[in-house]
């Protein structure tokens, strides 16, 4: 059994600010002997700094095991259990991702900023020589007839079908629904307090007052959709904003959120304004 004195001689986690309102967690140690006392005293030290705080779960100080050995359904449990607000996991090896889904947490990406650009390598233009053009027989390298085909129809594209998730009740406080595969559409209003994931786009049809995160596994076409919108926070692809820093204008509007190489922008529905 380790003793506090031990315990405090492993440094097991750092926070960090990441944005204005939005810490990140870095998790260096999985024992919970050491990472569990050492969360509460860093909480403690903080103090409302981060009370009711948006938190970001960063494992990528750790190696493929030892992500491996975390528990992340109780390191999330424990981190709502201290007022905080556990918003998705980045650093992750994929052999974790479906661990991490299954606790209820998105996979986000480390770059907030989105893919990298591709490199695009400058070749110097050649000037153009017109290839020799070969002798050519019209009797003898004529074809047999029987070996000339109609090309072959374009076979027709199969049909795909998005994989969508519906609910159709209202999202109460506490809860926290998830679409992995696919949209996440709500035919009702979600509290304040609940959560949204999607790997897609998220609709509401009602007010949304919860947090909603889509994109959850990078995709940055990934939109939000809502016809009555004051959410605690929006997230696309990891980049995220929350309400305070939202533009004024959009909030209780129908609004939609859509991701940019420089952050996300809200546009009122309706409205031809290619975002705030």
């Amino acid at each position: 059994m380790m003793t506090n004195s031990s315990s405090k001689a492993i440094e097991a986690i750092e926070i960090k600010g990441r944005s204005l309102t939005v810490m990140v967690l870095h998790i260096k140690e999985n024992d919970p002997r050491i990472l569990y006392p050492q969360l509460e005293e860093k909480i403690e030290e903080a103090g409302a700094l981060l009370g009711s705080s948006p938190v970001i779960i960063d494992v990528s100080a750790m190696v493929e095991e030892e992500q491996g050995a975390l528990d992340f359904s109780y390191l999330k449990r424990a981190l709502q259990g201290a007022d905080l607000m556990p918003i998705g996991v980045q650093g992750a090896a994929g052999s974790q991702s479906s661990r991490i889904i299954q606790a209820g947490l998105p996979l986000m990406a480390t770059n907030s900023k989105g893919p990298a650009p591709r490199k695009v390598t400058e070749q110097k233009k050649e000037p153009y020589t017109k290839p020799p053009q070969p002798e050519y027989d019209s009797e003898k390298d004529q074809p047999a007839a029987s070996n000339v085909h109609p090309p072959p129809d374009t076979p027709p594209l199969p049909q795909t079908y998005s994989t969508a998730k519906v609910i159709t009740q209202t999202v109460r406080s506490g809860q926290q629904i998830v679409a992995p595969e696919g949209d996440l559409i709500v035919l009702a209003s979600v509290n304040a307090g609940s959560e949204l994931f999607a790997a897609g786009n998220i609709h509401v049809y009602g007010t949304l007052q919860g947090r909603a995160l889509a994109g959850i596994h990078g995709d940055t076409t990934a939109r939000i959709f809502t016809l009555r919108g004051n959410p605690e926070l929006v997230a696309i692809a990891g980049d995220y904003v929350v309400n305070e820093r939202m533009p004024y204008t959009v909030l209780g509007s129908s609004f939609t959120t859509f991701w940019t190489e420089n952050g996300l922008r809200f546009t009122v529905l309706g409205s031809f304004d290619p975002g705030i």
